[in-house]
């Protein structure tokens, strides 16, 4: 058994995207067309020994990288952040302690639409998964993703080899999607932060939506375009 492991968090771009409105939890259904990029963070997990062990996350931004992503302090609290409450629903499914430290390389941008945190909490369950050879299959790994984010249970699947998959329900719904060529892309990175939760918000805002709205997930996607 390994003391400690090293995963890459890849960013995500959404080739298509439909969004409906918030289901009363604040889970919003949406129908998407997602690829992995590689643009990623860094993930490190190690044990943690001794009888007063317990779990741990550092945060760092790799500074050779700083002028290509640019900076994006962690400002948020702990217990808020998508690694941390991943290990938490971790030891909870399992019922039992898994004492690590978590080191975490972020070169994403925060707030920026690419999906670090949720890459984040998925290499952590994965992570988990490995670090104390808990045997999890891709199913009950998208089952613990899918209660986290839309968004997470995709990166449970780009981490075992799915990096394109049209994505629907509560992210939950995963169908392997391949892409036909390379995809190149442009990233623009401007200097501001947009949050998911009131992205959202503000989208429901806007269409008028309420809880009792419902969206259709049969809009096509395209798979010949790319």
């Amino acid at each position: 058994m390994p003391d400690s492991l090293q995963l890459s968090c890849p960013a995500k771009v959404n080739l298509a995207l439909s969004v409906g409105s918030s289901n009363g939890a604040g889970m919003h259904p949406i129908a998407s067309w997602m690829v992995a990029i590689s643009l990623a963070d860094e993930l490190t997990l190690s044990k943690r020994i001794g009888p007063d062990s317990a779990y741990a996350i550092q945060f760092s931004t790799d500074e050779a990288d700083e002028a290509t992503v640019g900076r994006r302090e962690v400002d948020w609290p702990l217990r808020s952040d998508l690694a941390f409450l991943a290990h938490a629903r971790m030891e909870d499914y399992i019922g039992n302690r898994l004492p690590v430290l978590l080191r975490l390389t972020k070169r994403i941008p925060t707030g920026g639409g690419l999906g670090g945190g949720s890459s984040n909490a998925a290499a952590t369950l994965v992570g988990l998964s490995r670090l104390f050879e808990l045997s999890l299959q891709r199913d009950e790994l998208i089952r613990l993703a899918s209660d986290l984010g839309s968004d997470v249970a995709f990166f449970v699947g780009a981490l075992v080899g799915d990096s394109s998959s049209l994505v629907t329900g509560l992210g939950e719904s995963l169908e392997p999607a391949p892409l036909k060529n390379v995809l190149h892309l442009v990233l623009a990175l401007p200097a501001c932060s947009c949050p998911t939760g009131p992205v959202y918000g503000a989208f429901d805002r806007l269409h008028g939506f309420s809880p009792s709205d419902e969206m259709s997930t049969s809009k096509a996607i395209d798979l010949e375009t790319v």
